[in-house]
């Protein structure tokens, strides 16, 4: 009876030799190419059922026959350079929703079809600025109280620059000191601020003390850049104050007038850089 381990052996030497005949053979053919301008070299392999496979050794050039793939730029600078370098006057397709700006390097020409899979894009990114007012803009997006509404004034001060922000700061301190107050009195200014008398409470249940009164202006301006990047441009956008009195209780908000306008012009500009500095046509569309 033959030993299990010698027939375990020979099997395998059996199998290491049968695989070493098919890398003989693989290494001995000429790679085909199959007829179009975008085939690639290949072999055919046989595996150890007998099984043919197409090995596609196009990895195993040189270099490849032409340019593919989708280079992803950060900001228009970057696209611009990449599409000086690499473009022959391909178009720049560009949408506003969602802002992005794409190449098609190889796209088709009036005169013949291309394969129009090498591209560059530039998915733009709002400013963190821009973010953050508009993440607090509008009456479902009231401050919890007083204080949250001041500490988000003086954060965001350096953006606000009408009124002088030093007055706008003055008006956060004022809301920061008077957090724990009853409002009792709004009413609009001749110069158009609004004035809100308080009174002070000193317990929960009865009783106050001298109140005061503040005053918000009716509208503010900010200056922010709209789209993310190094030295990016900035816009000014006007904001109205909003506030709802109820049983002492002050809710304060603010609505940014007509930012889409403002983002609408910012992409707008984005889009004159571009066709500007890359000569090429800007077509308003996607490519599929």
């Amino acid at each position: 009876m033959a030993d299990p381990i010698t027939k375990s052996t020979e099997a395998t030497q059996v199998a290491e030799a049968a695989e070493l005949g098919r890398k003989l053979a693989v290494a001995q053919q000429d790679p085909k190419k199959a007829t179009g301008l975008d085939a690639v070299p290949y072999i055919v392999l046989r595996d150890k059922d007998g099984n043919e496979v197409i090995n596609w050794i196009e990895k195993t050039l040189t270099k490849p026959h032409r340019k593919t793939g989708t280079v992803k730029l950060c900001d228009a600078d970057s696209f611009i350079a990449y599409y000086t370098l690499h473009s022959n006057g391909a178009p720049v397709y560009a949408t506003l929703t969602p802002a992005q700006f794409v190449a098609v390097m190889n796209d088709h020409t009036k005169d013949q079809a291309d394969w129009r899979d090498y591209r560059a894009s530039f998915q733009v990114r709002h400013s963190p600025e821009w973010d953050v007012w508009k993440n607090h803009d509008g009456s479902g997006k009231t401050f919890n109280n007083n204080e949250s509404f001041a500490l988000f004034i003086e954060e965001n001060a350096p953006d606000i620059v009408s009124p002088d922000p030093a007055r706008m700061l003055q008006i956060a301190l004022n809301f920061r000191v008077n957090a724990d107050v009853r409002f009792s009195v709004a009413q609009r200014l001749n110069d158009g601020n609004h004035e809100l008398a308080y009174q002070n409470v000193v317990s929960a249940t009865a009783g106050s003390s001298a109140g005061g009164k503040l005053q918000i202006p009716e509208k503010f301006t900010i200056a922010i850049p709209v789209w993310a990047g190094i030295d990016a441009k900035k816009y000014k956008i006007e904001a109205r104050f909003r506030y709802r009195l109820r049983e002492g209780a002050l809710t304060i908000w603010y609505e940014l007038i007509r930012p889409r306008n403002v983002m609408e012009q910012a992409f707008k500009d984005l889009w004159d850089q571009i066709a500007k500095a890359t000569k090429a046509p800007i077509l308003h569309g996607t490519p599929e």
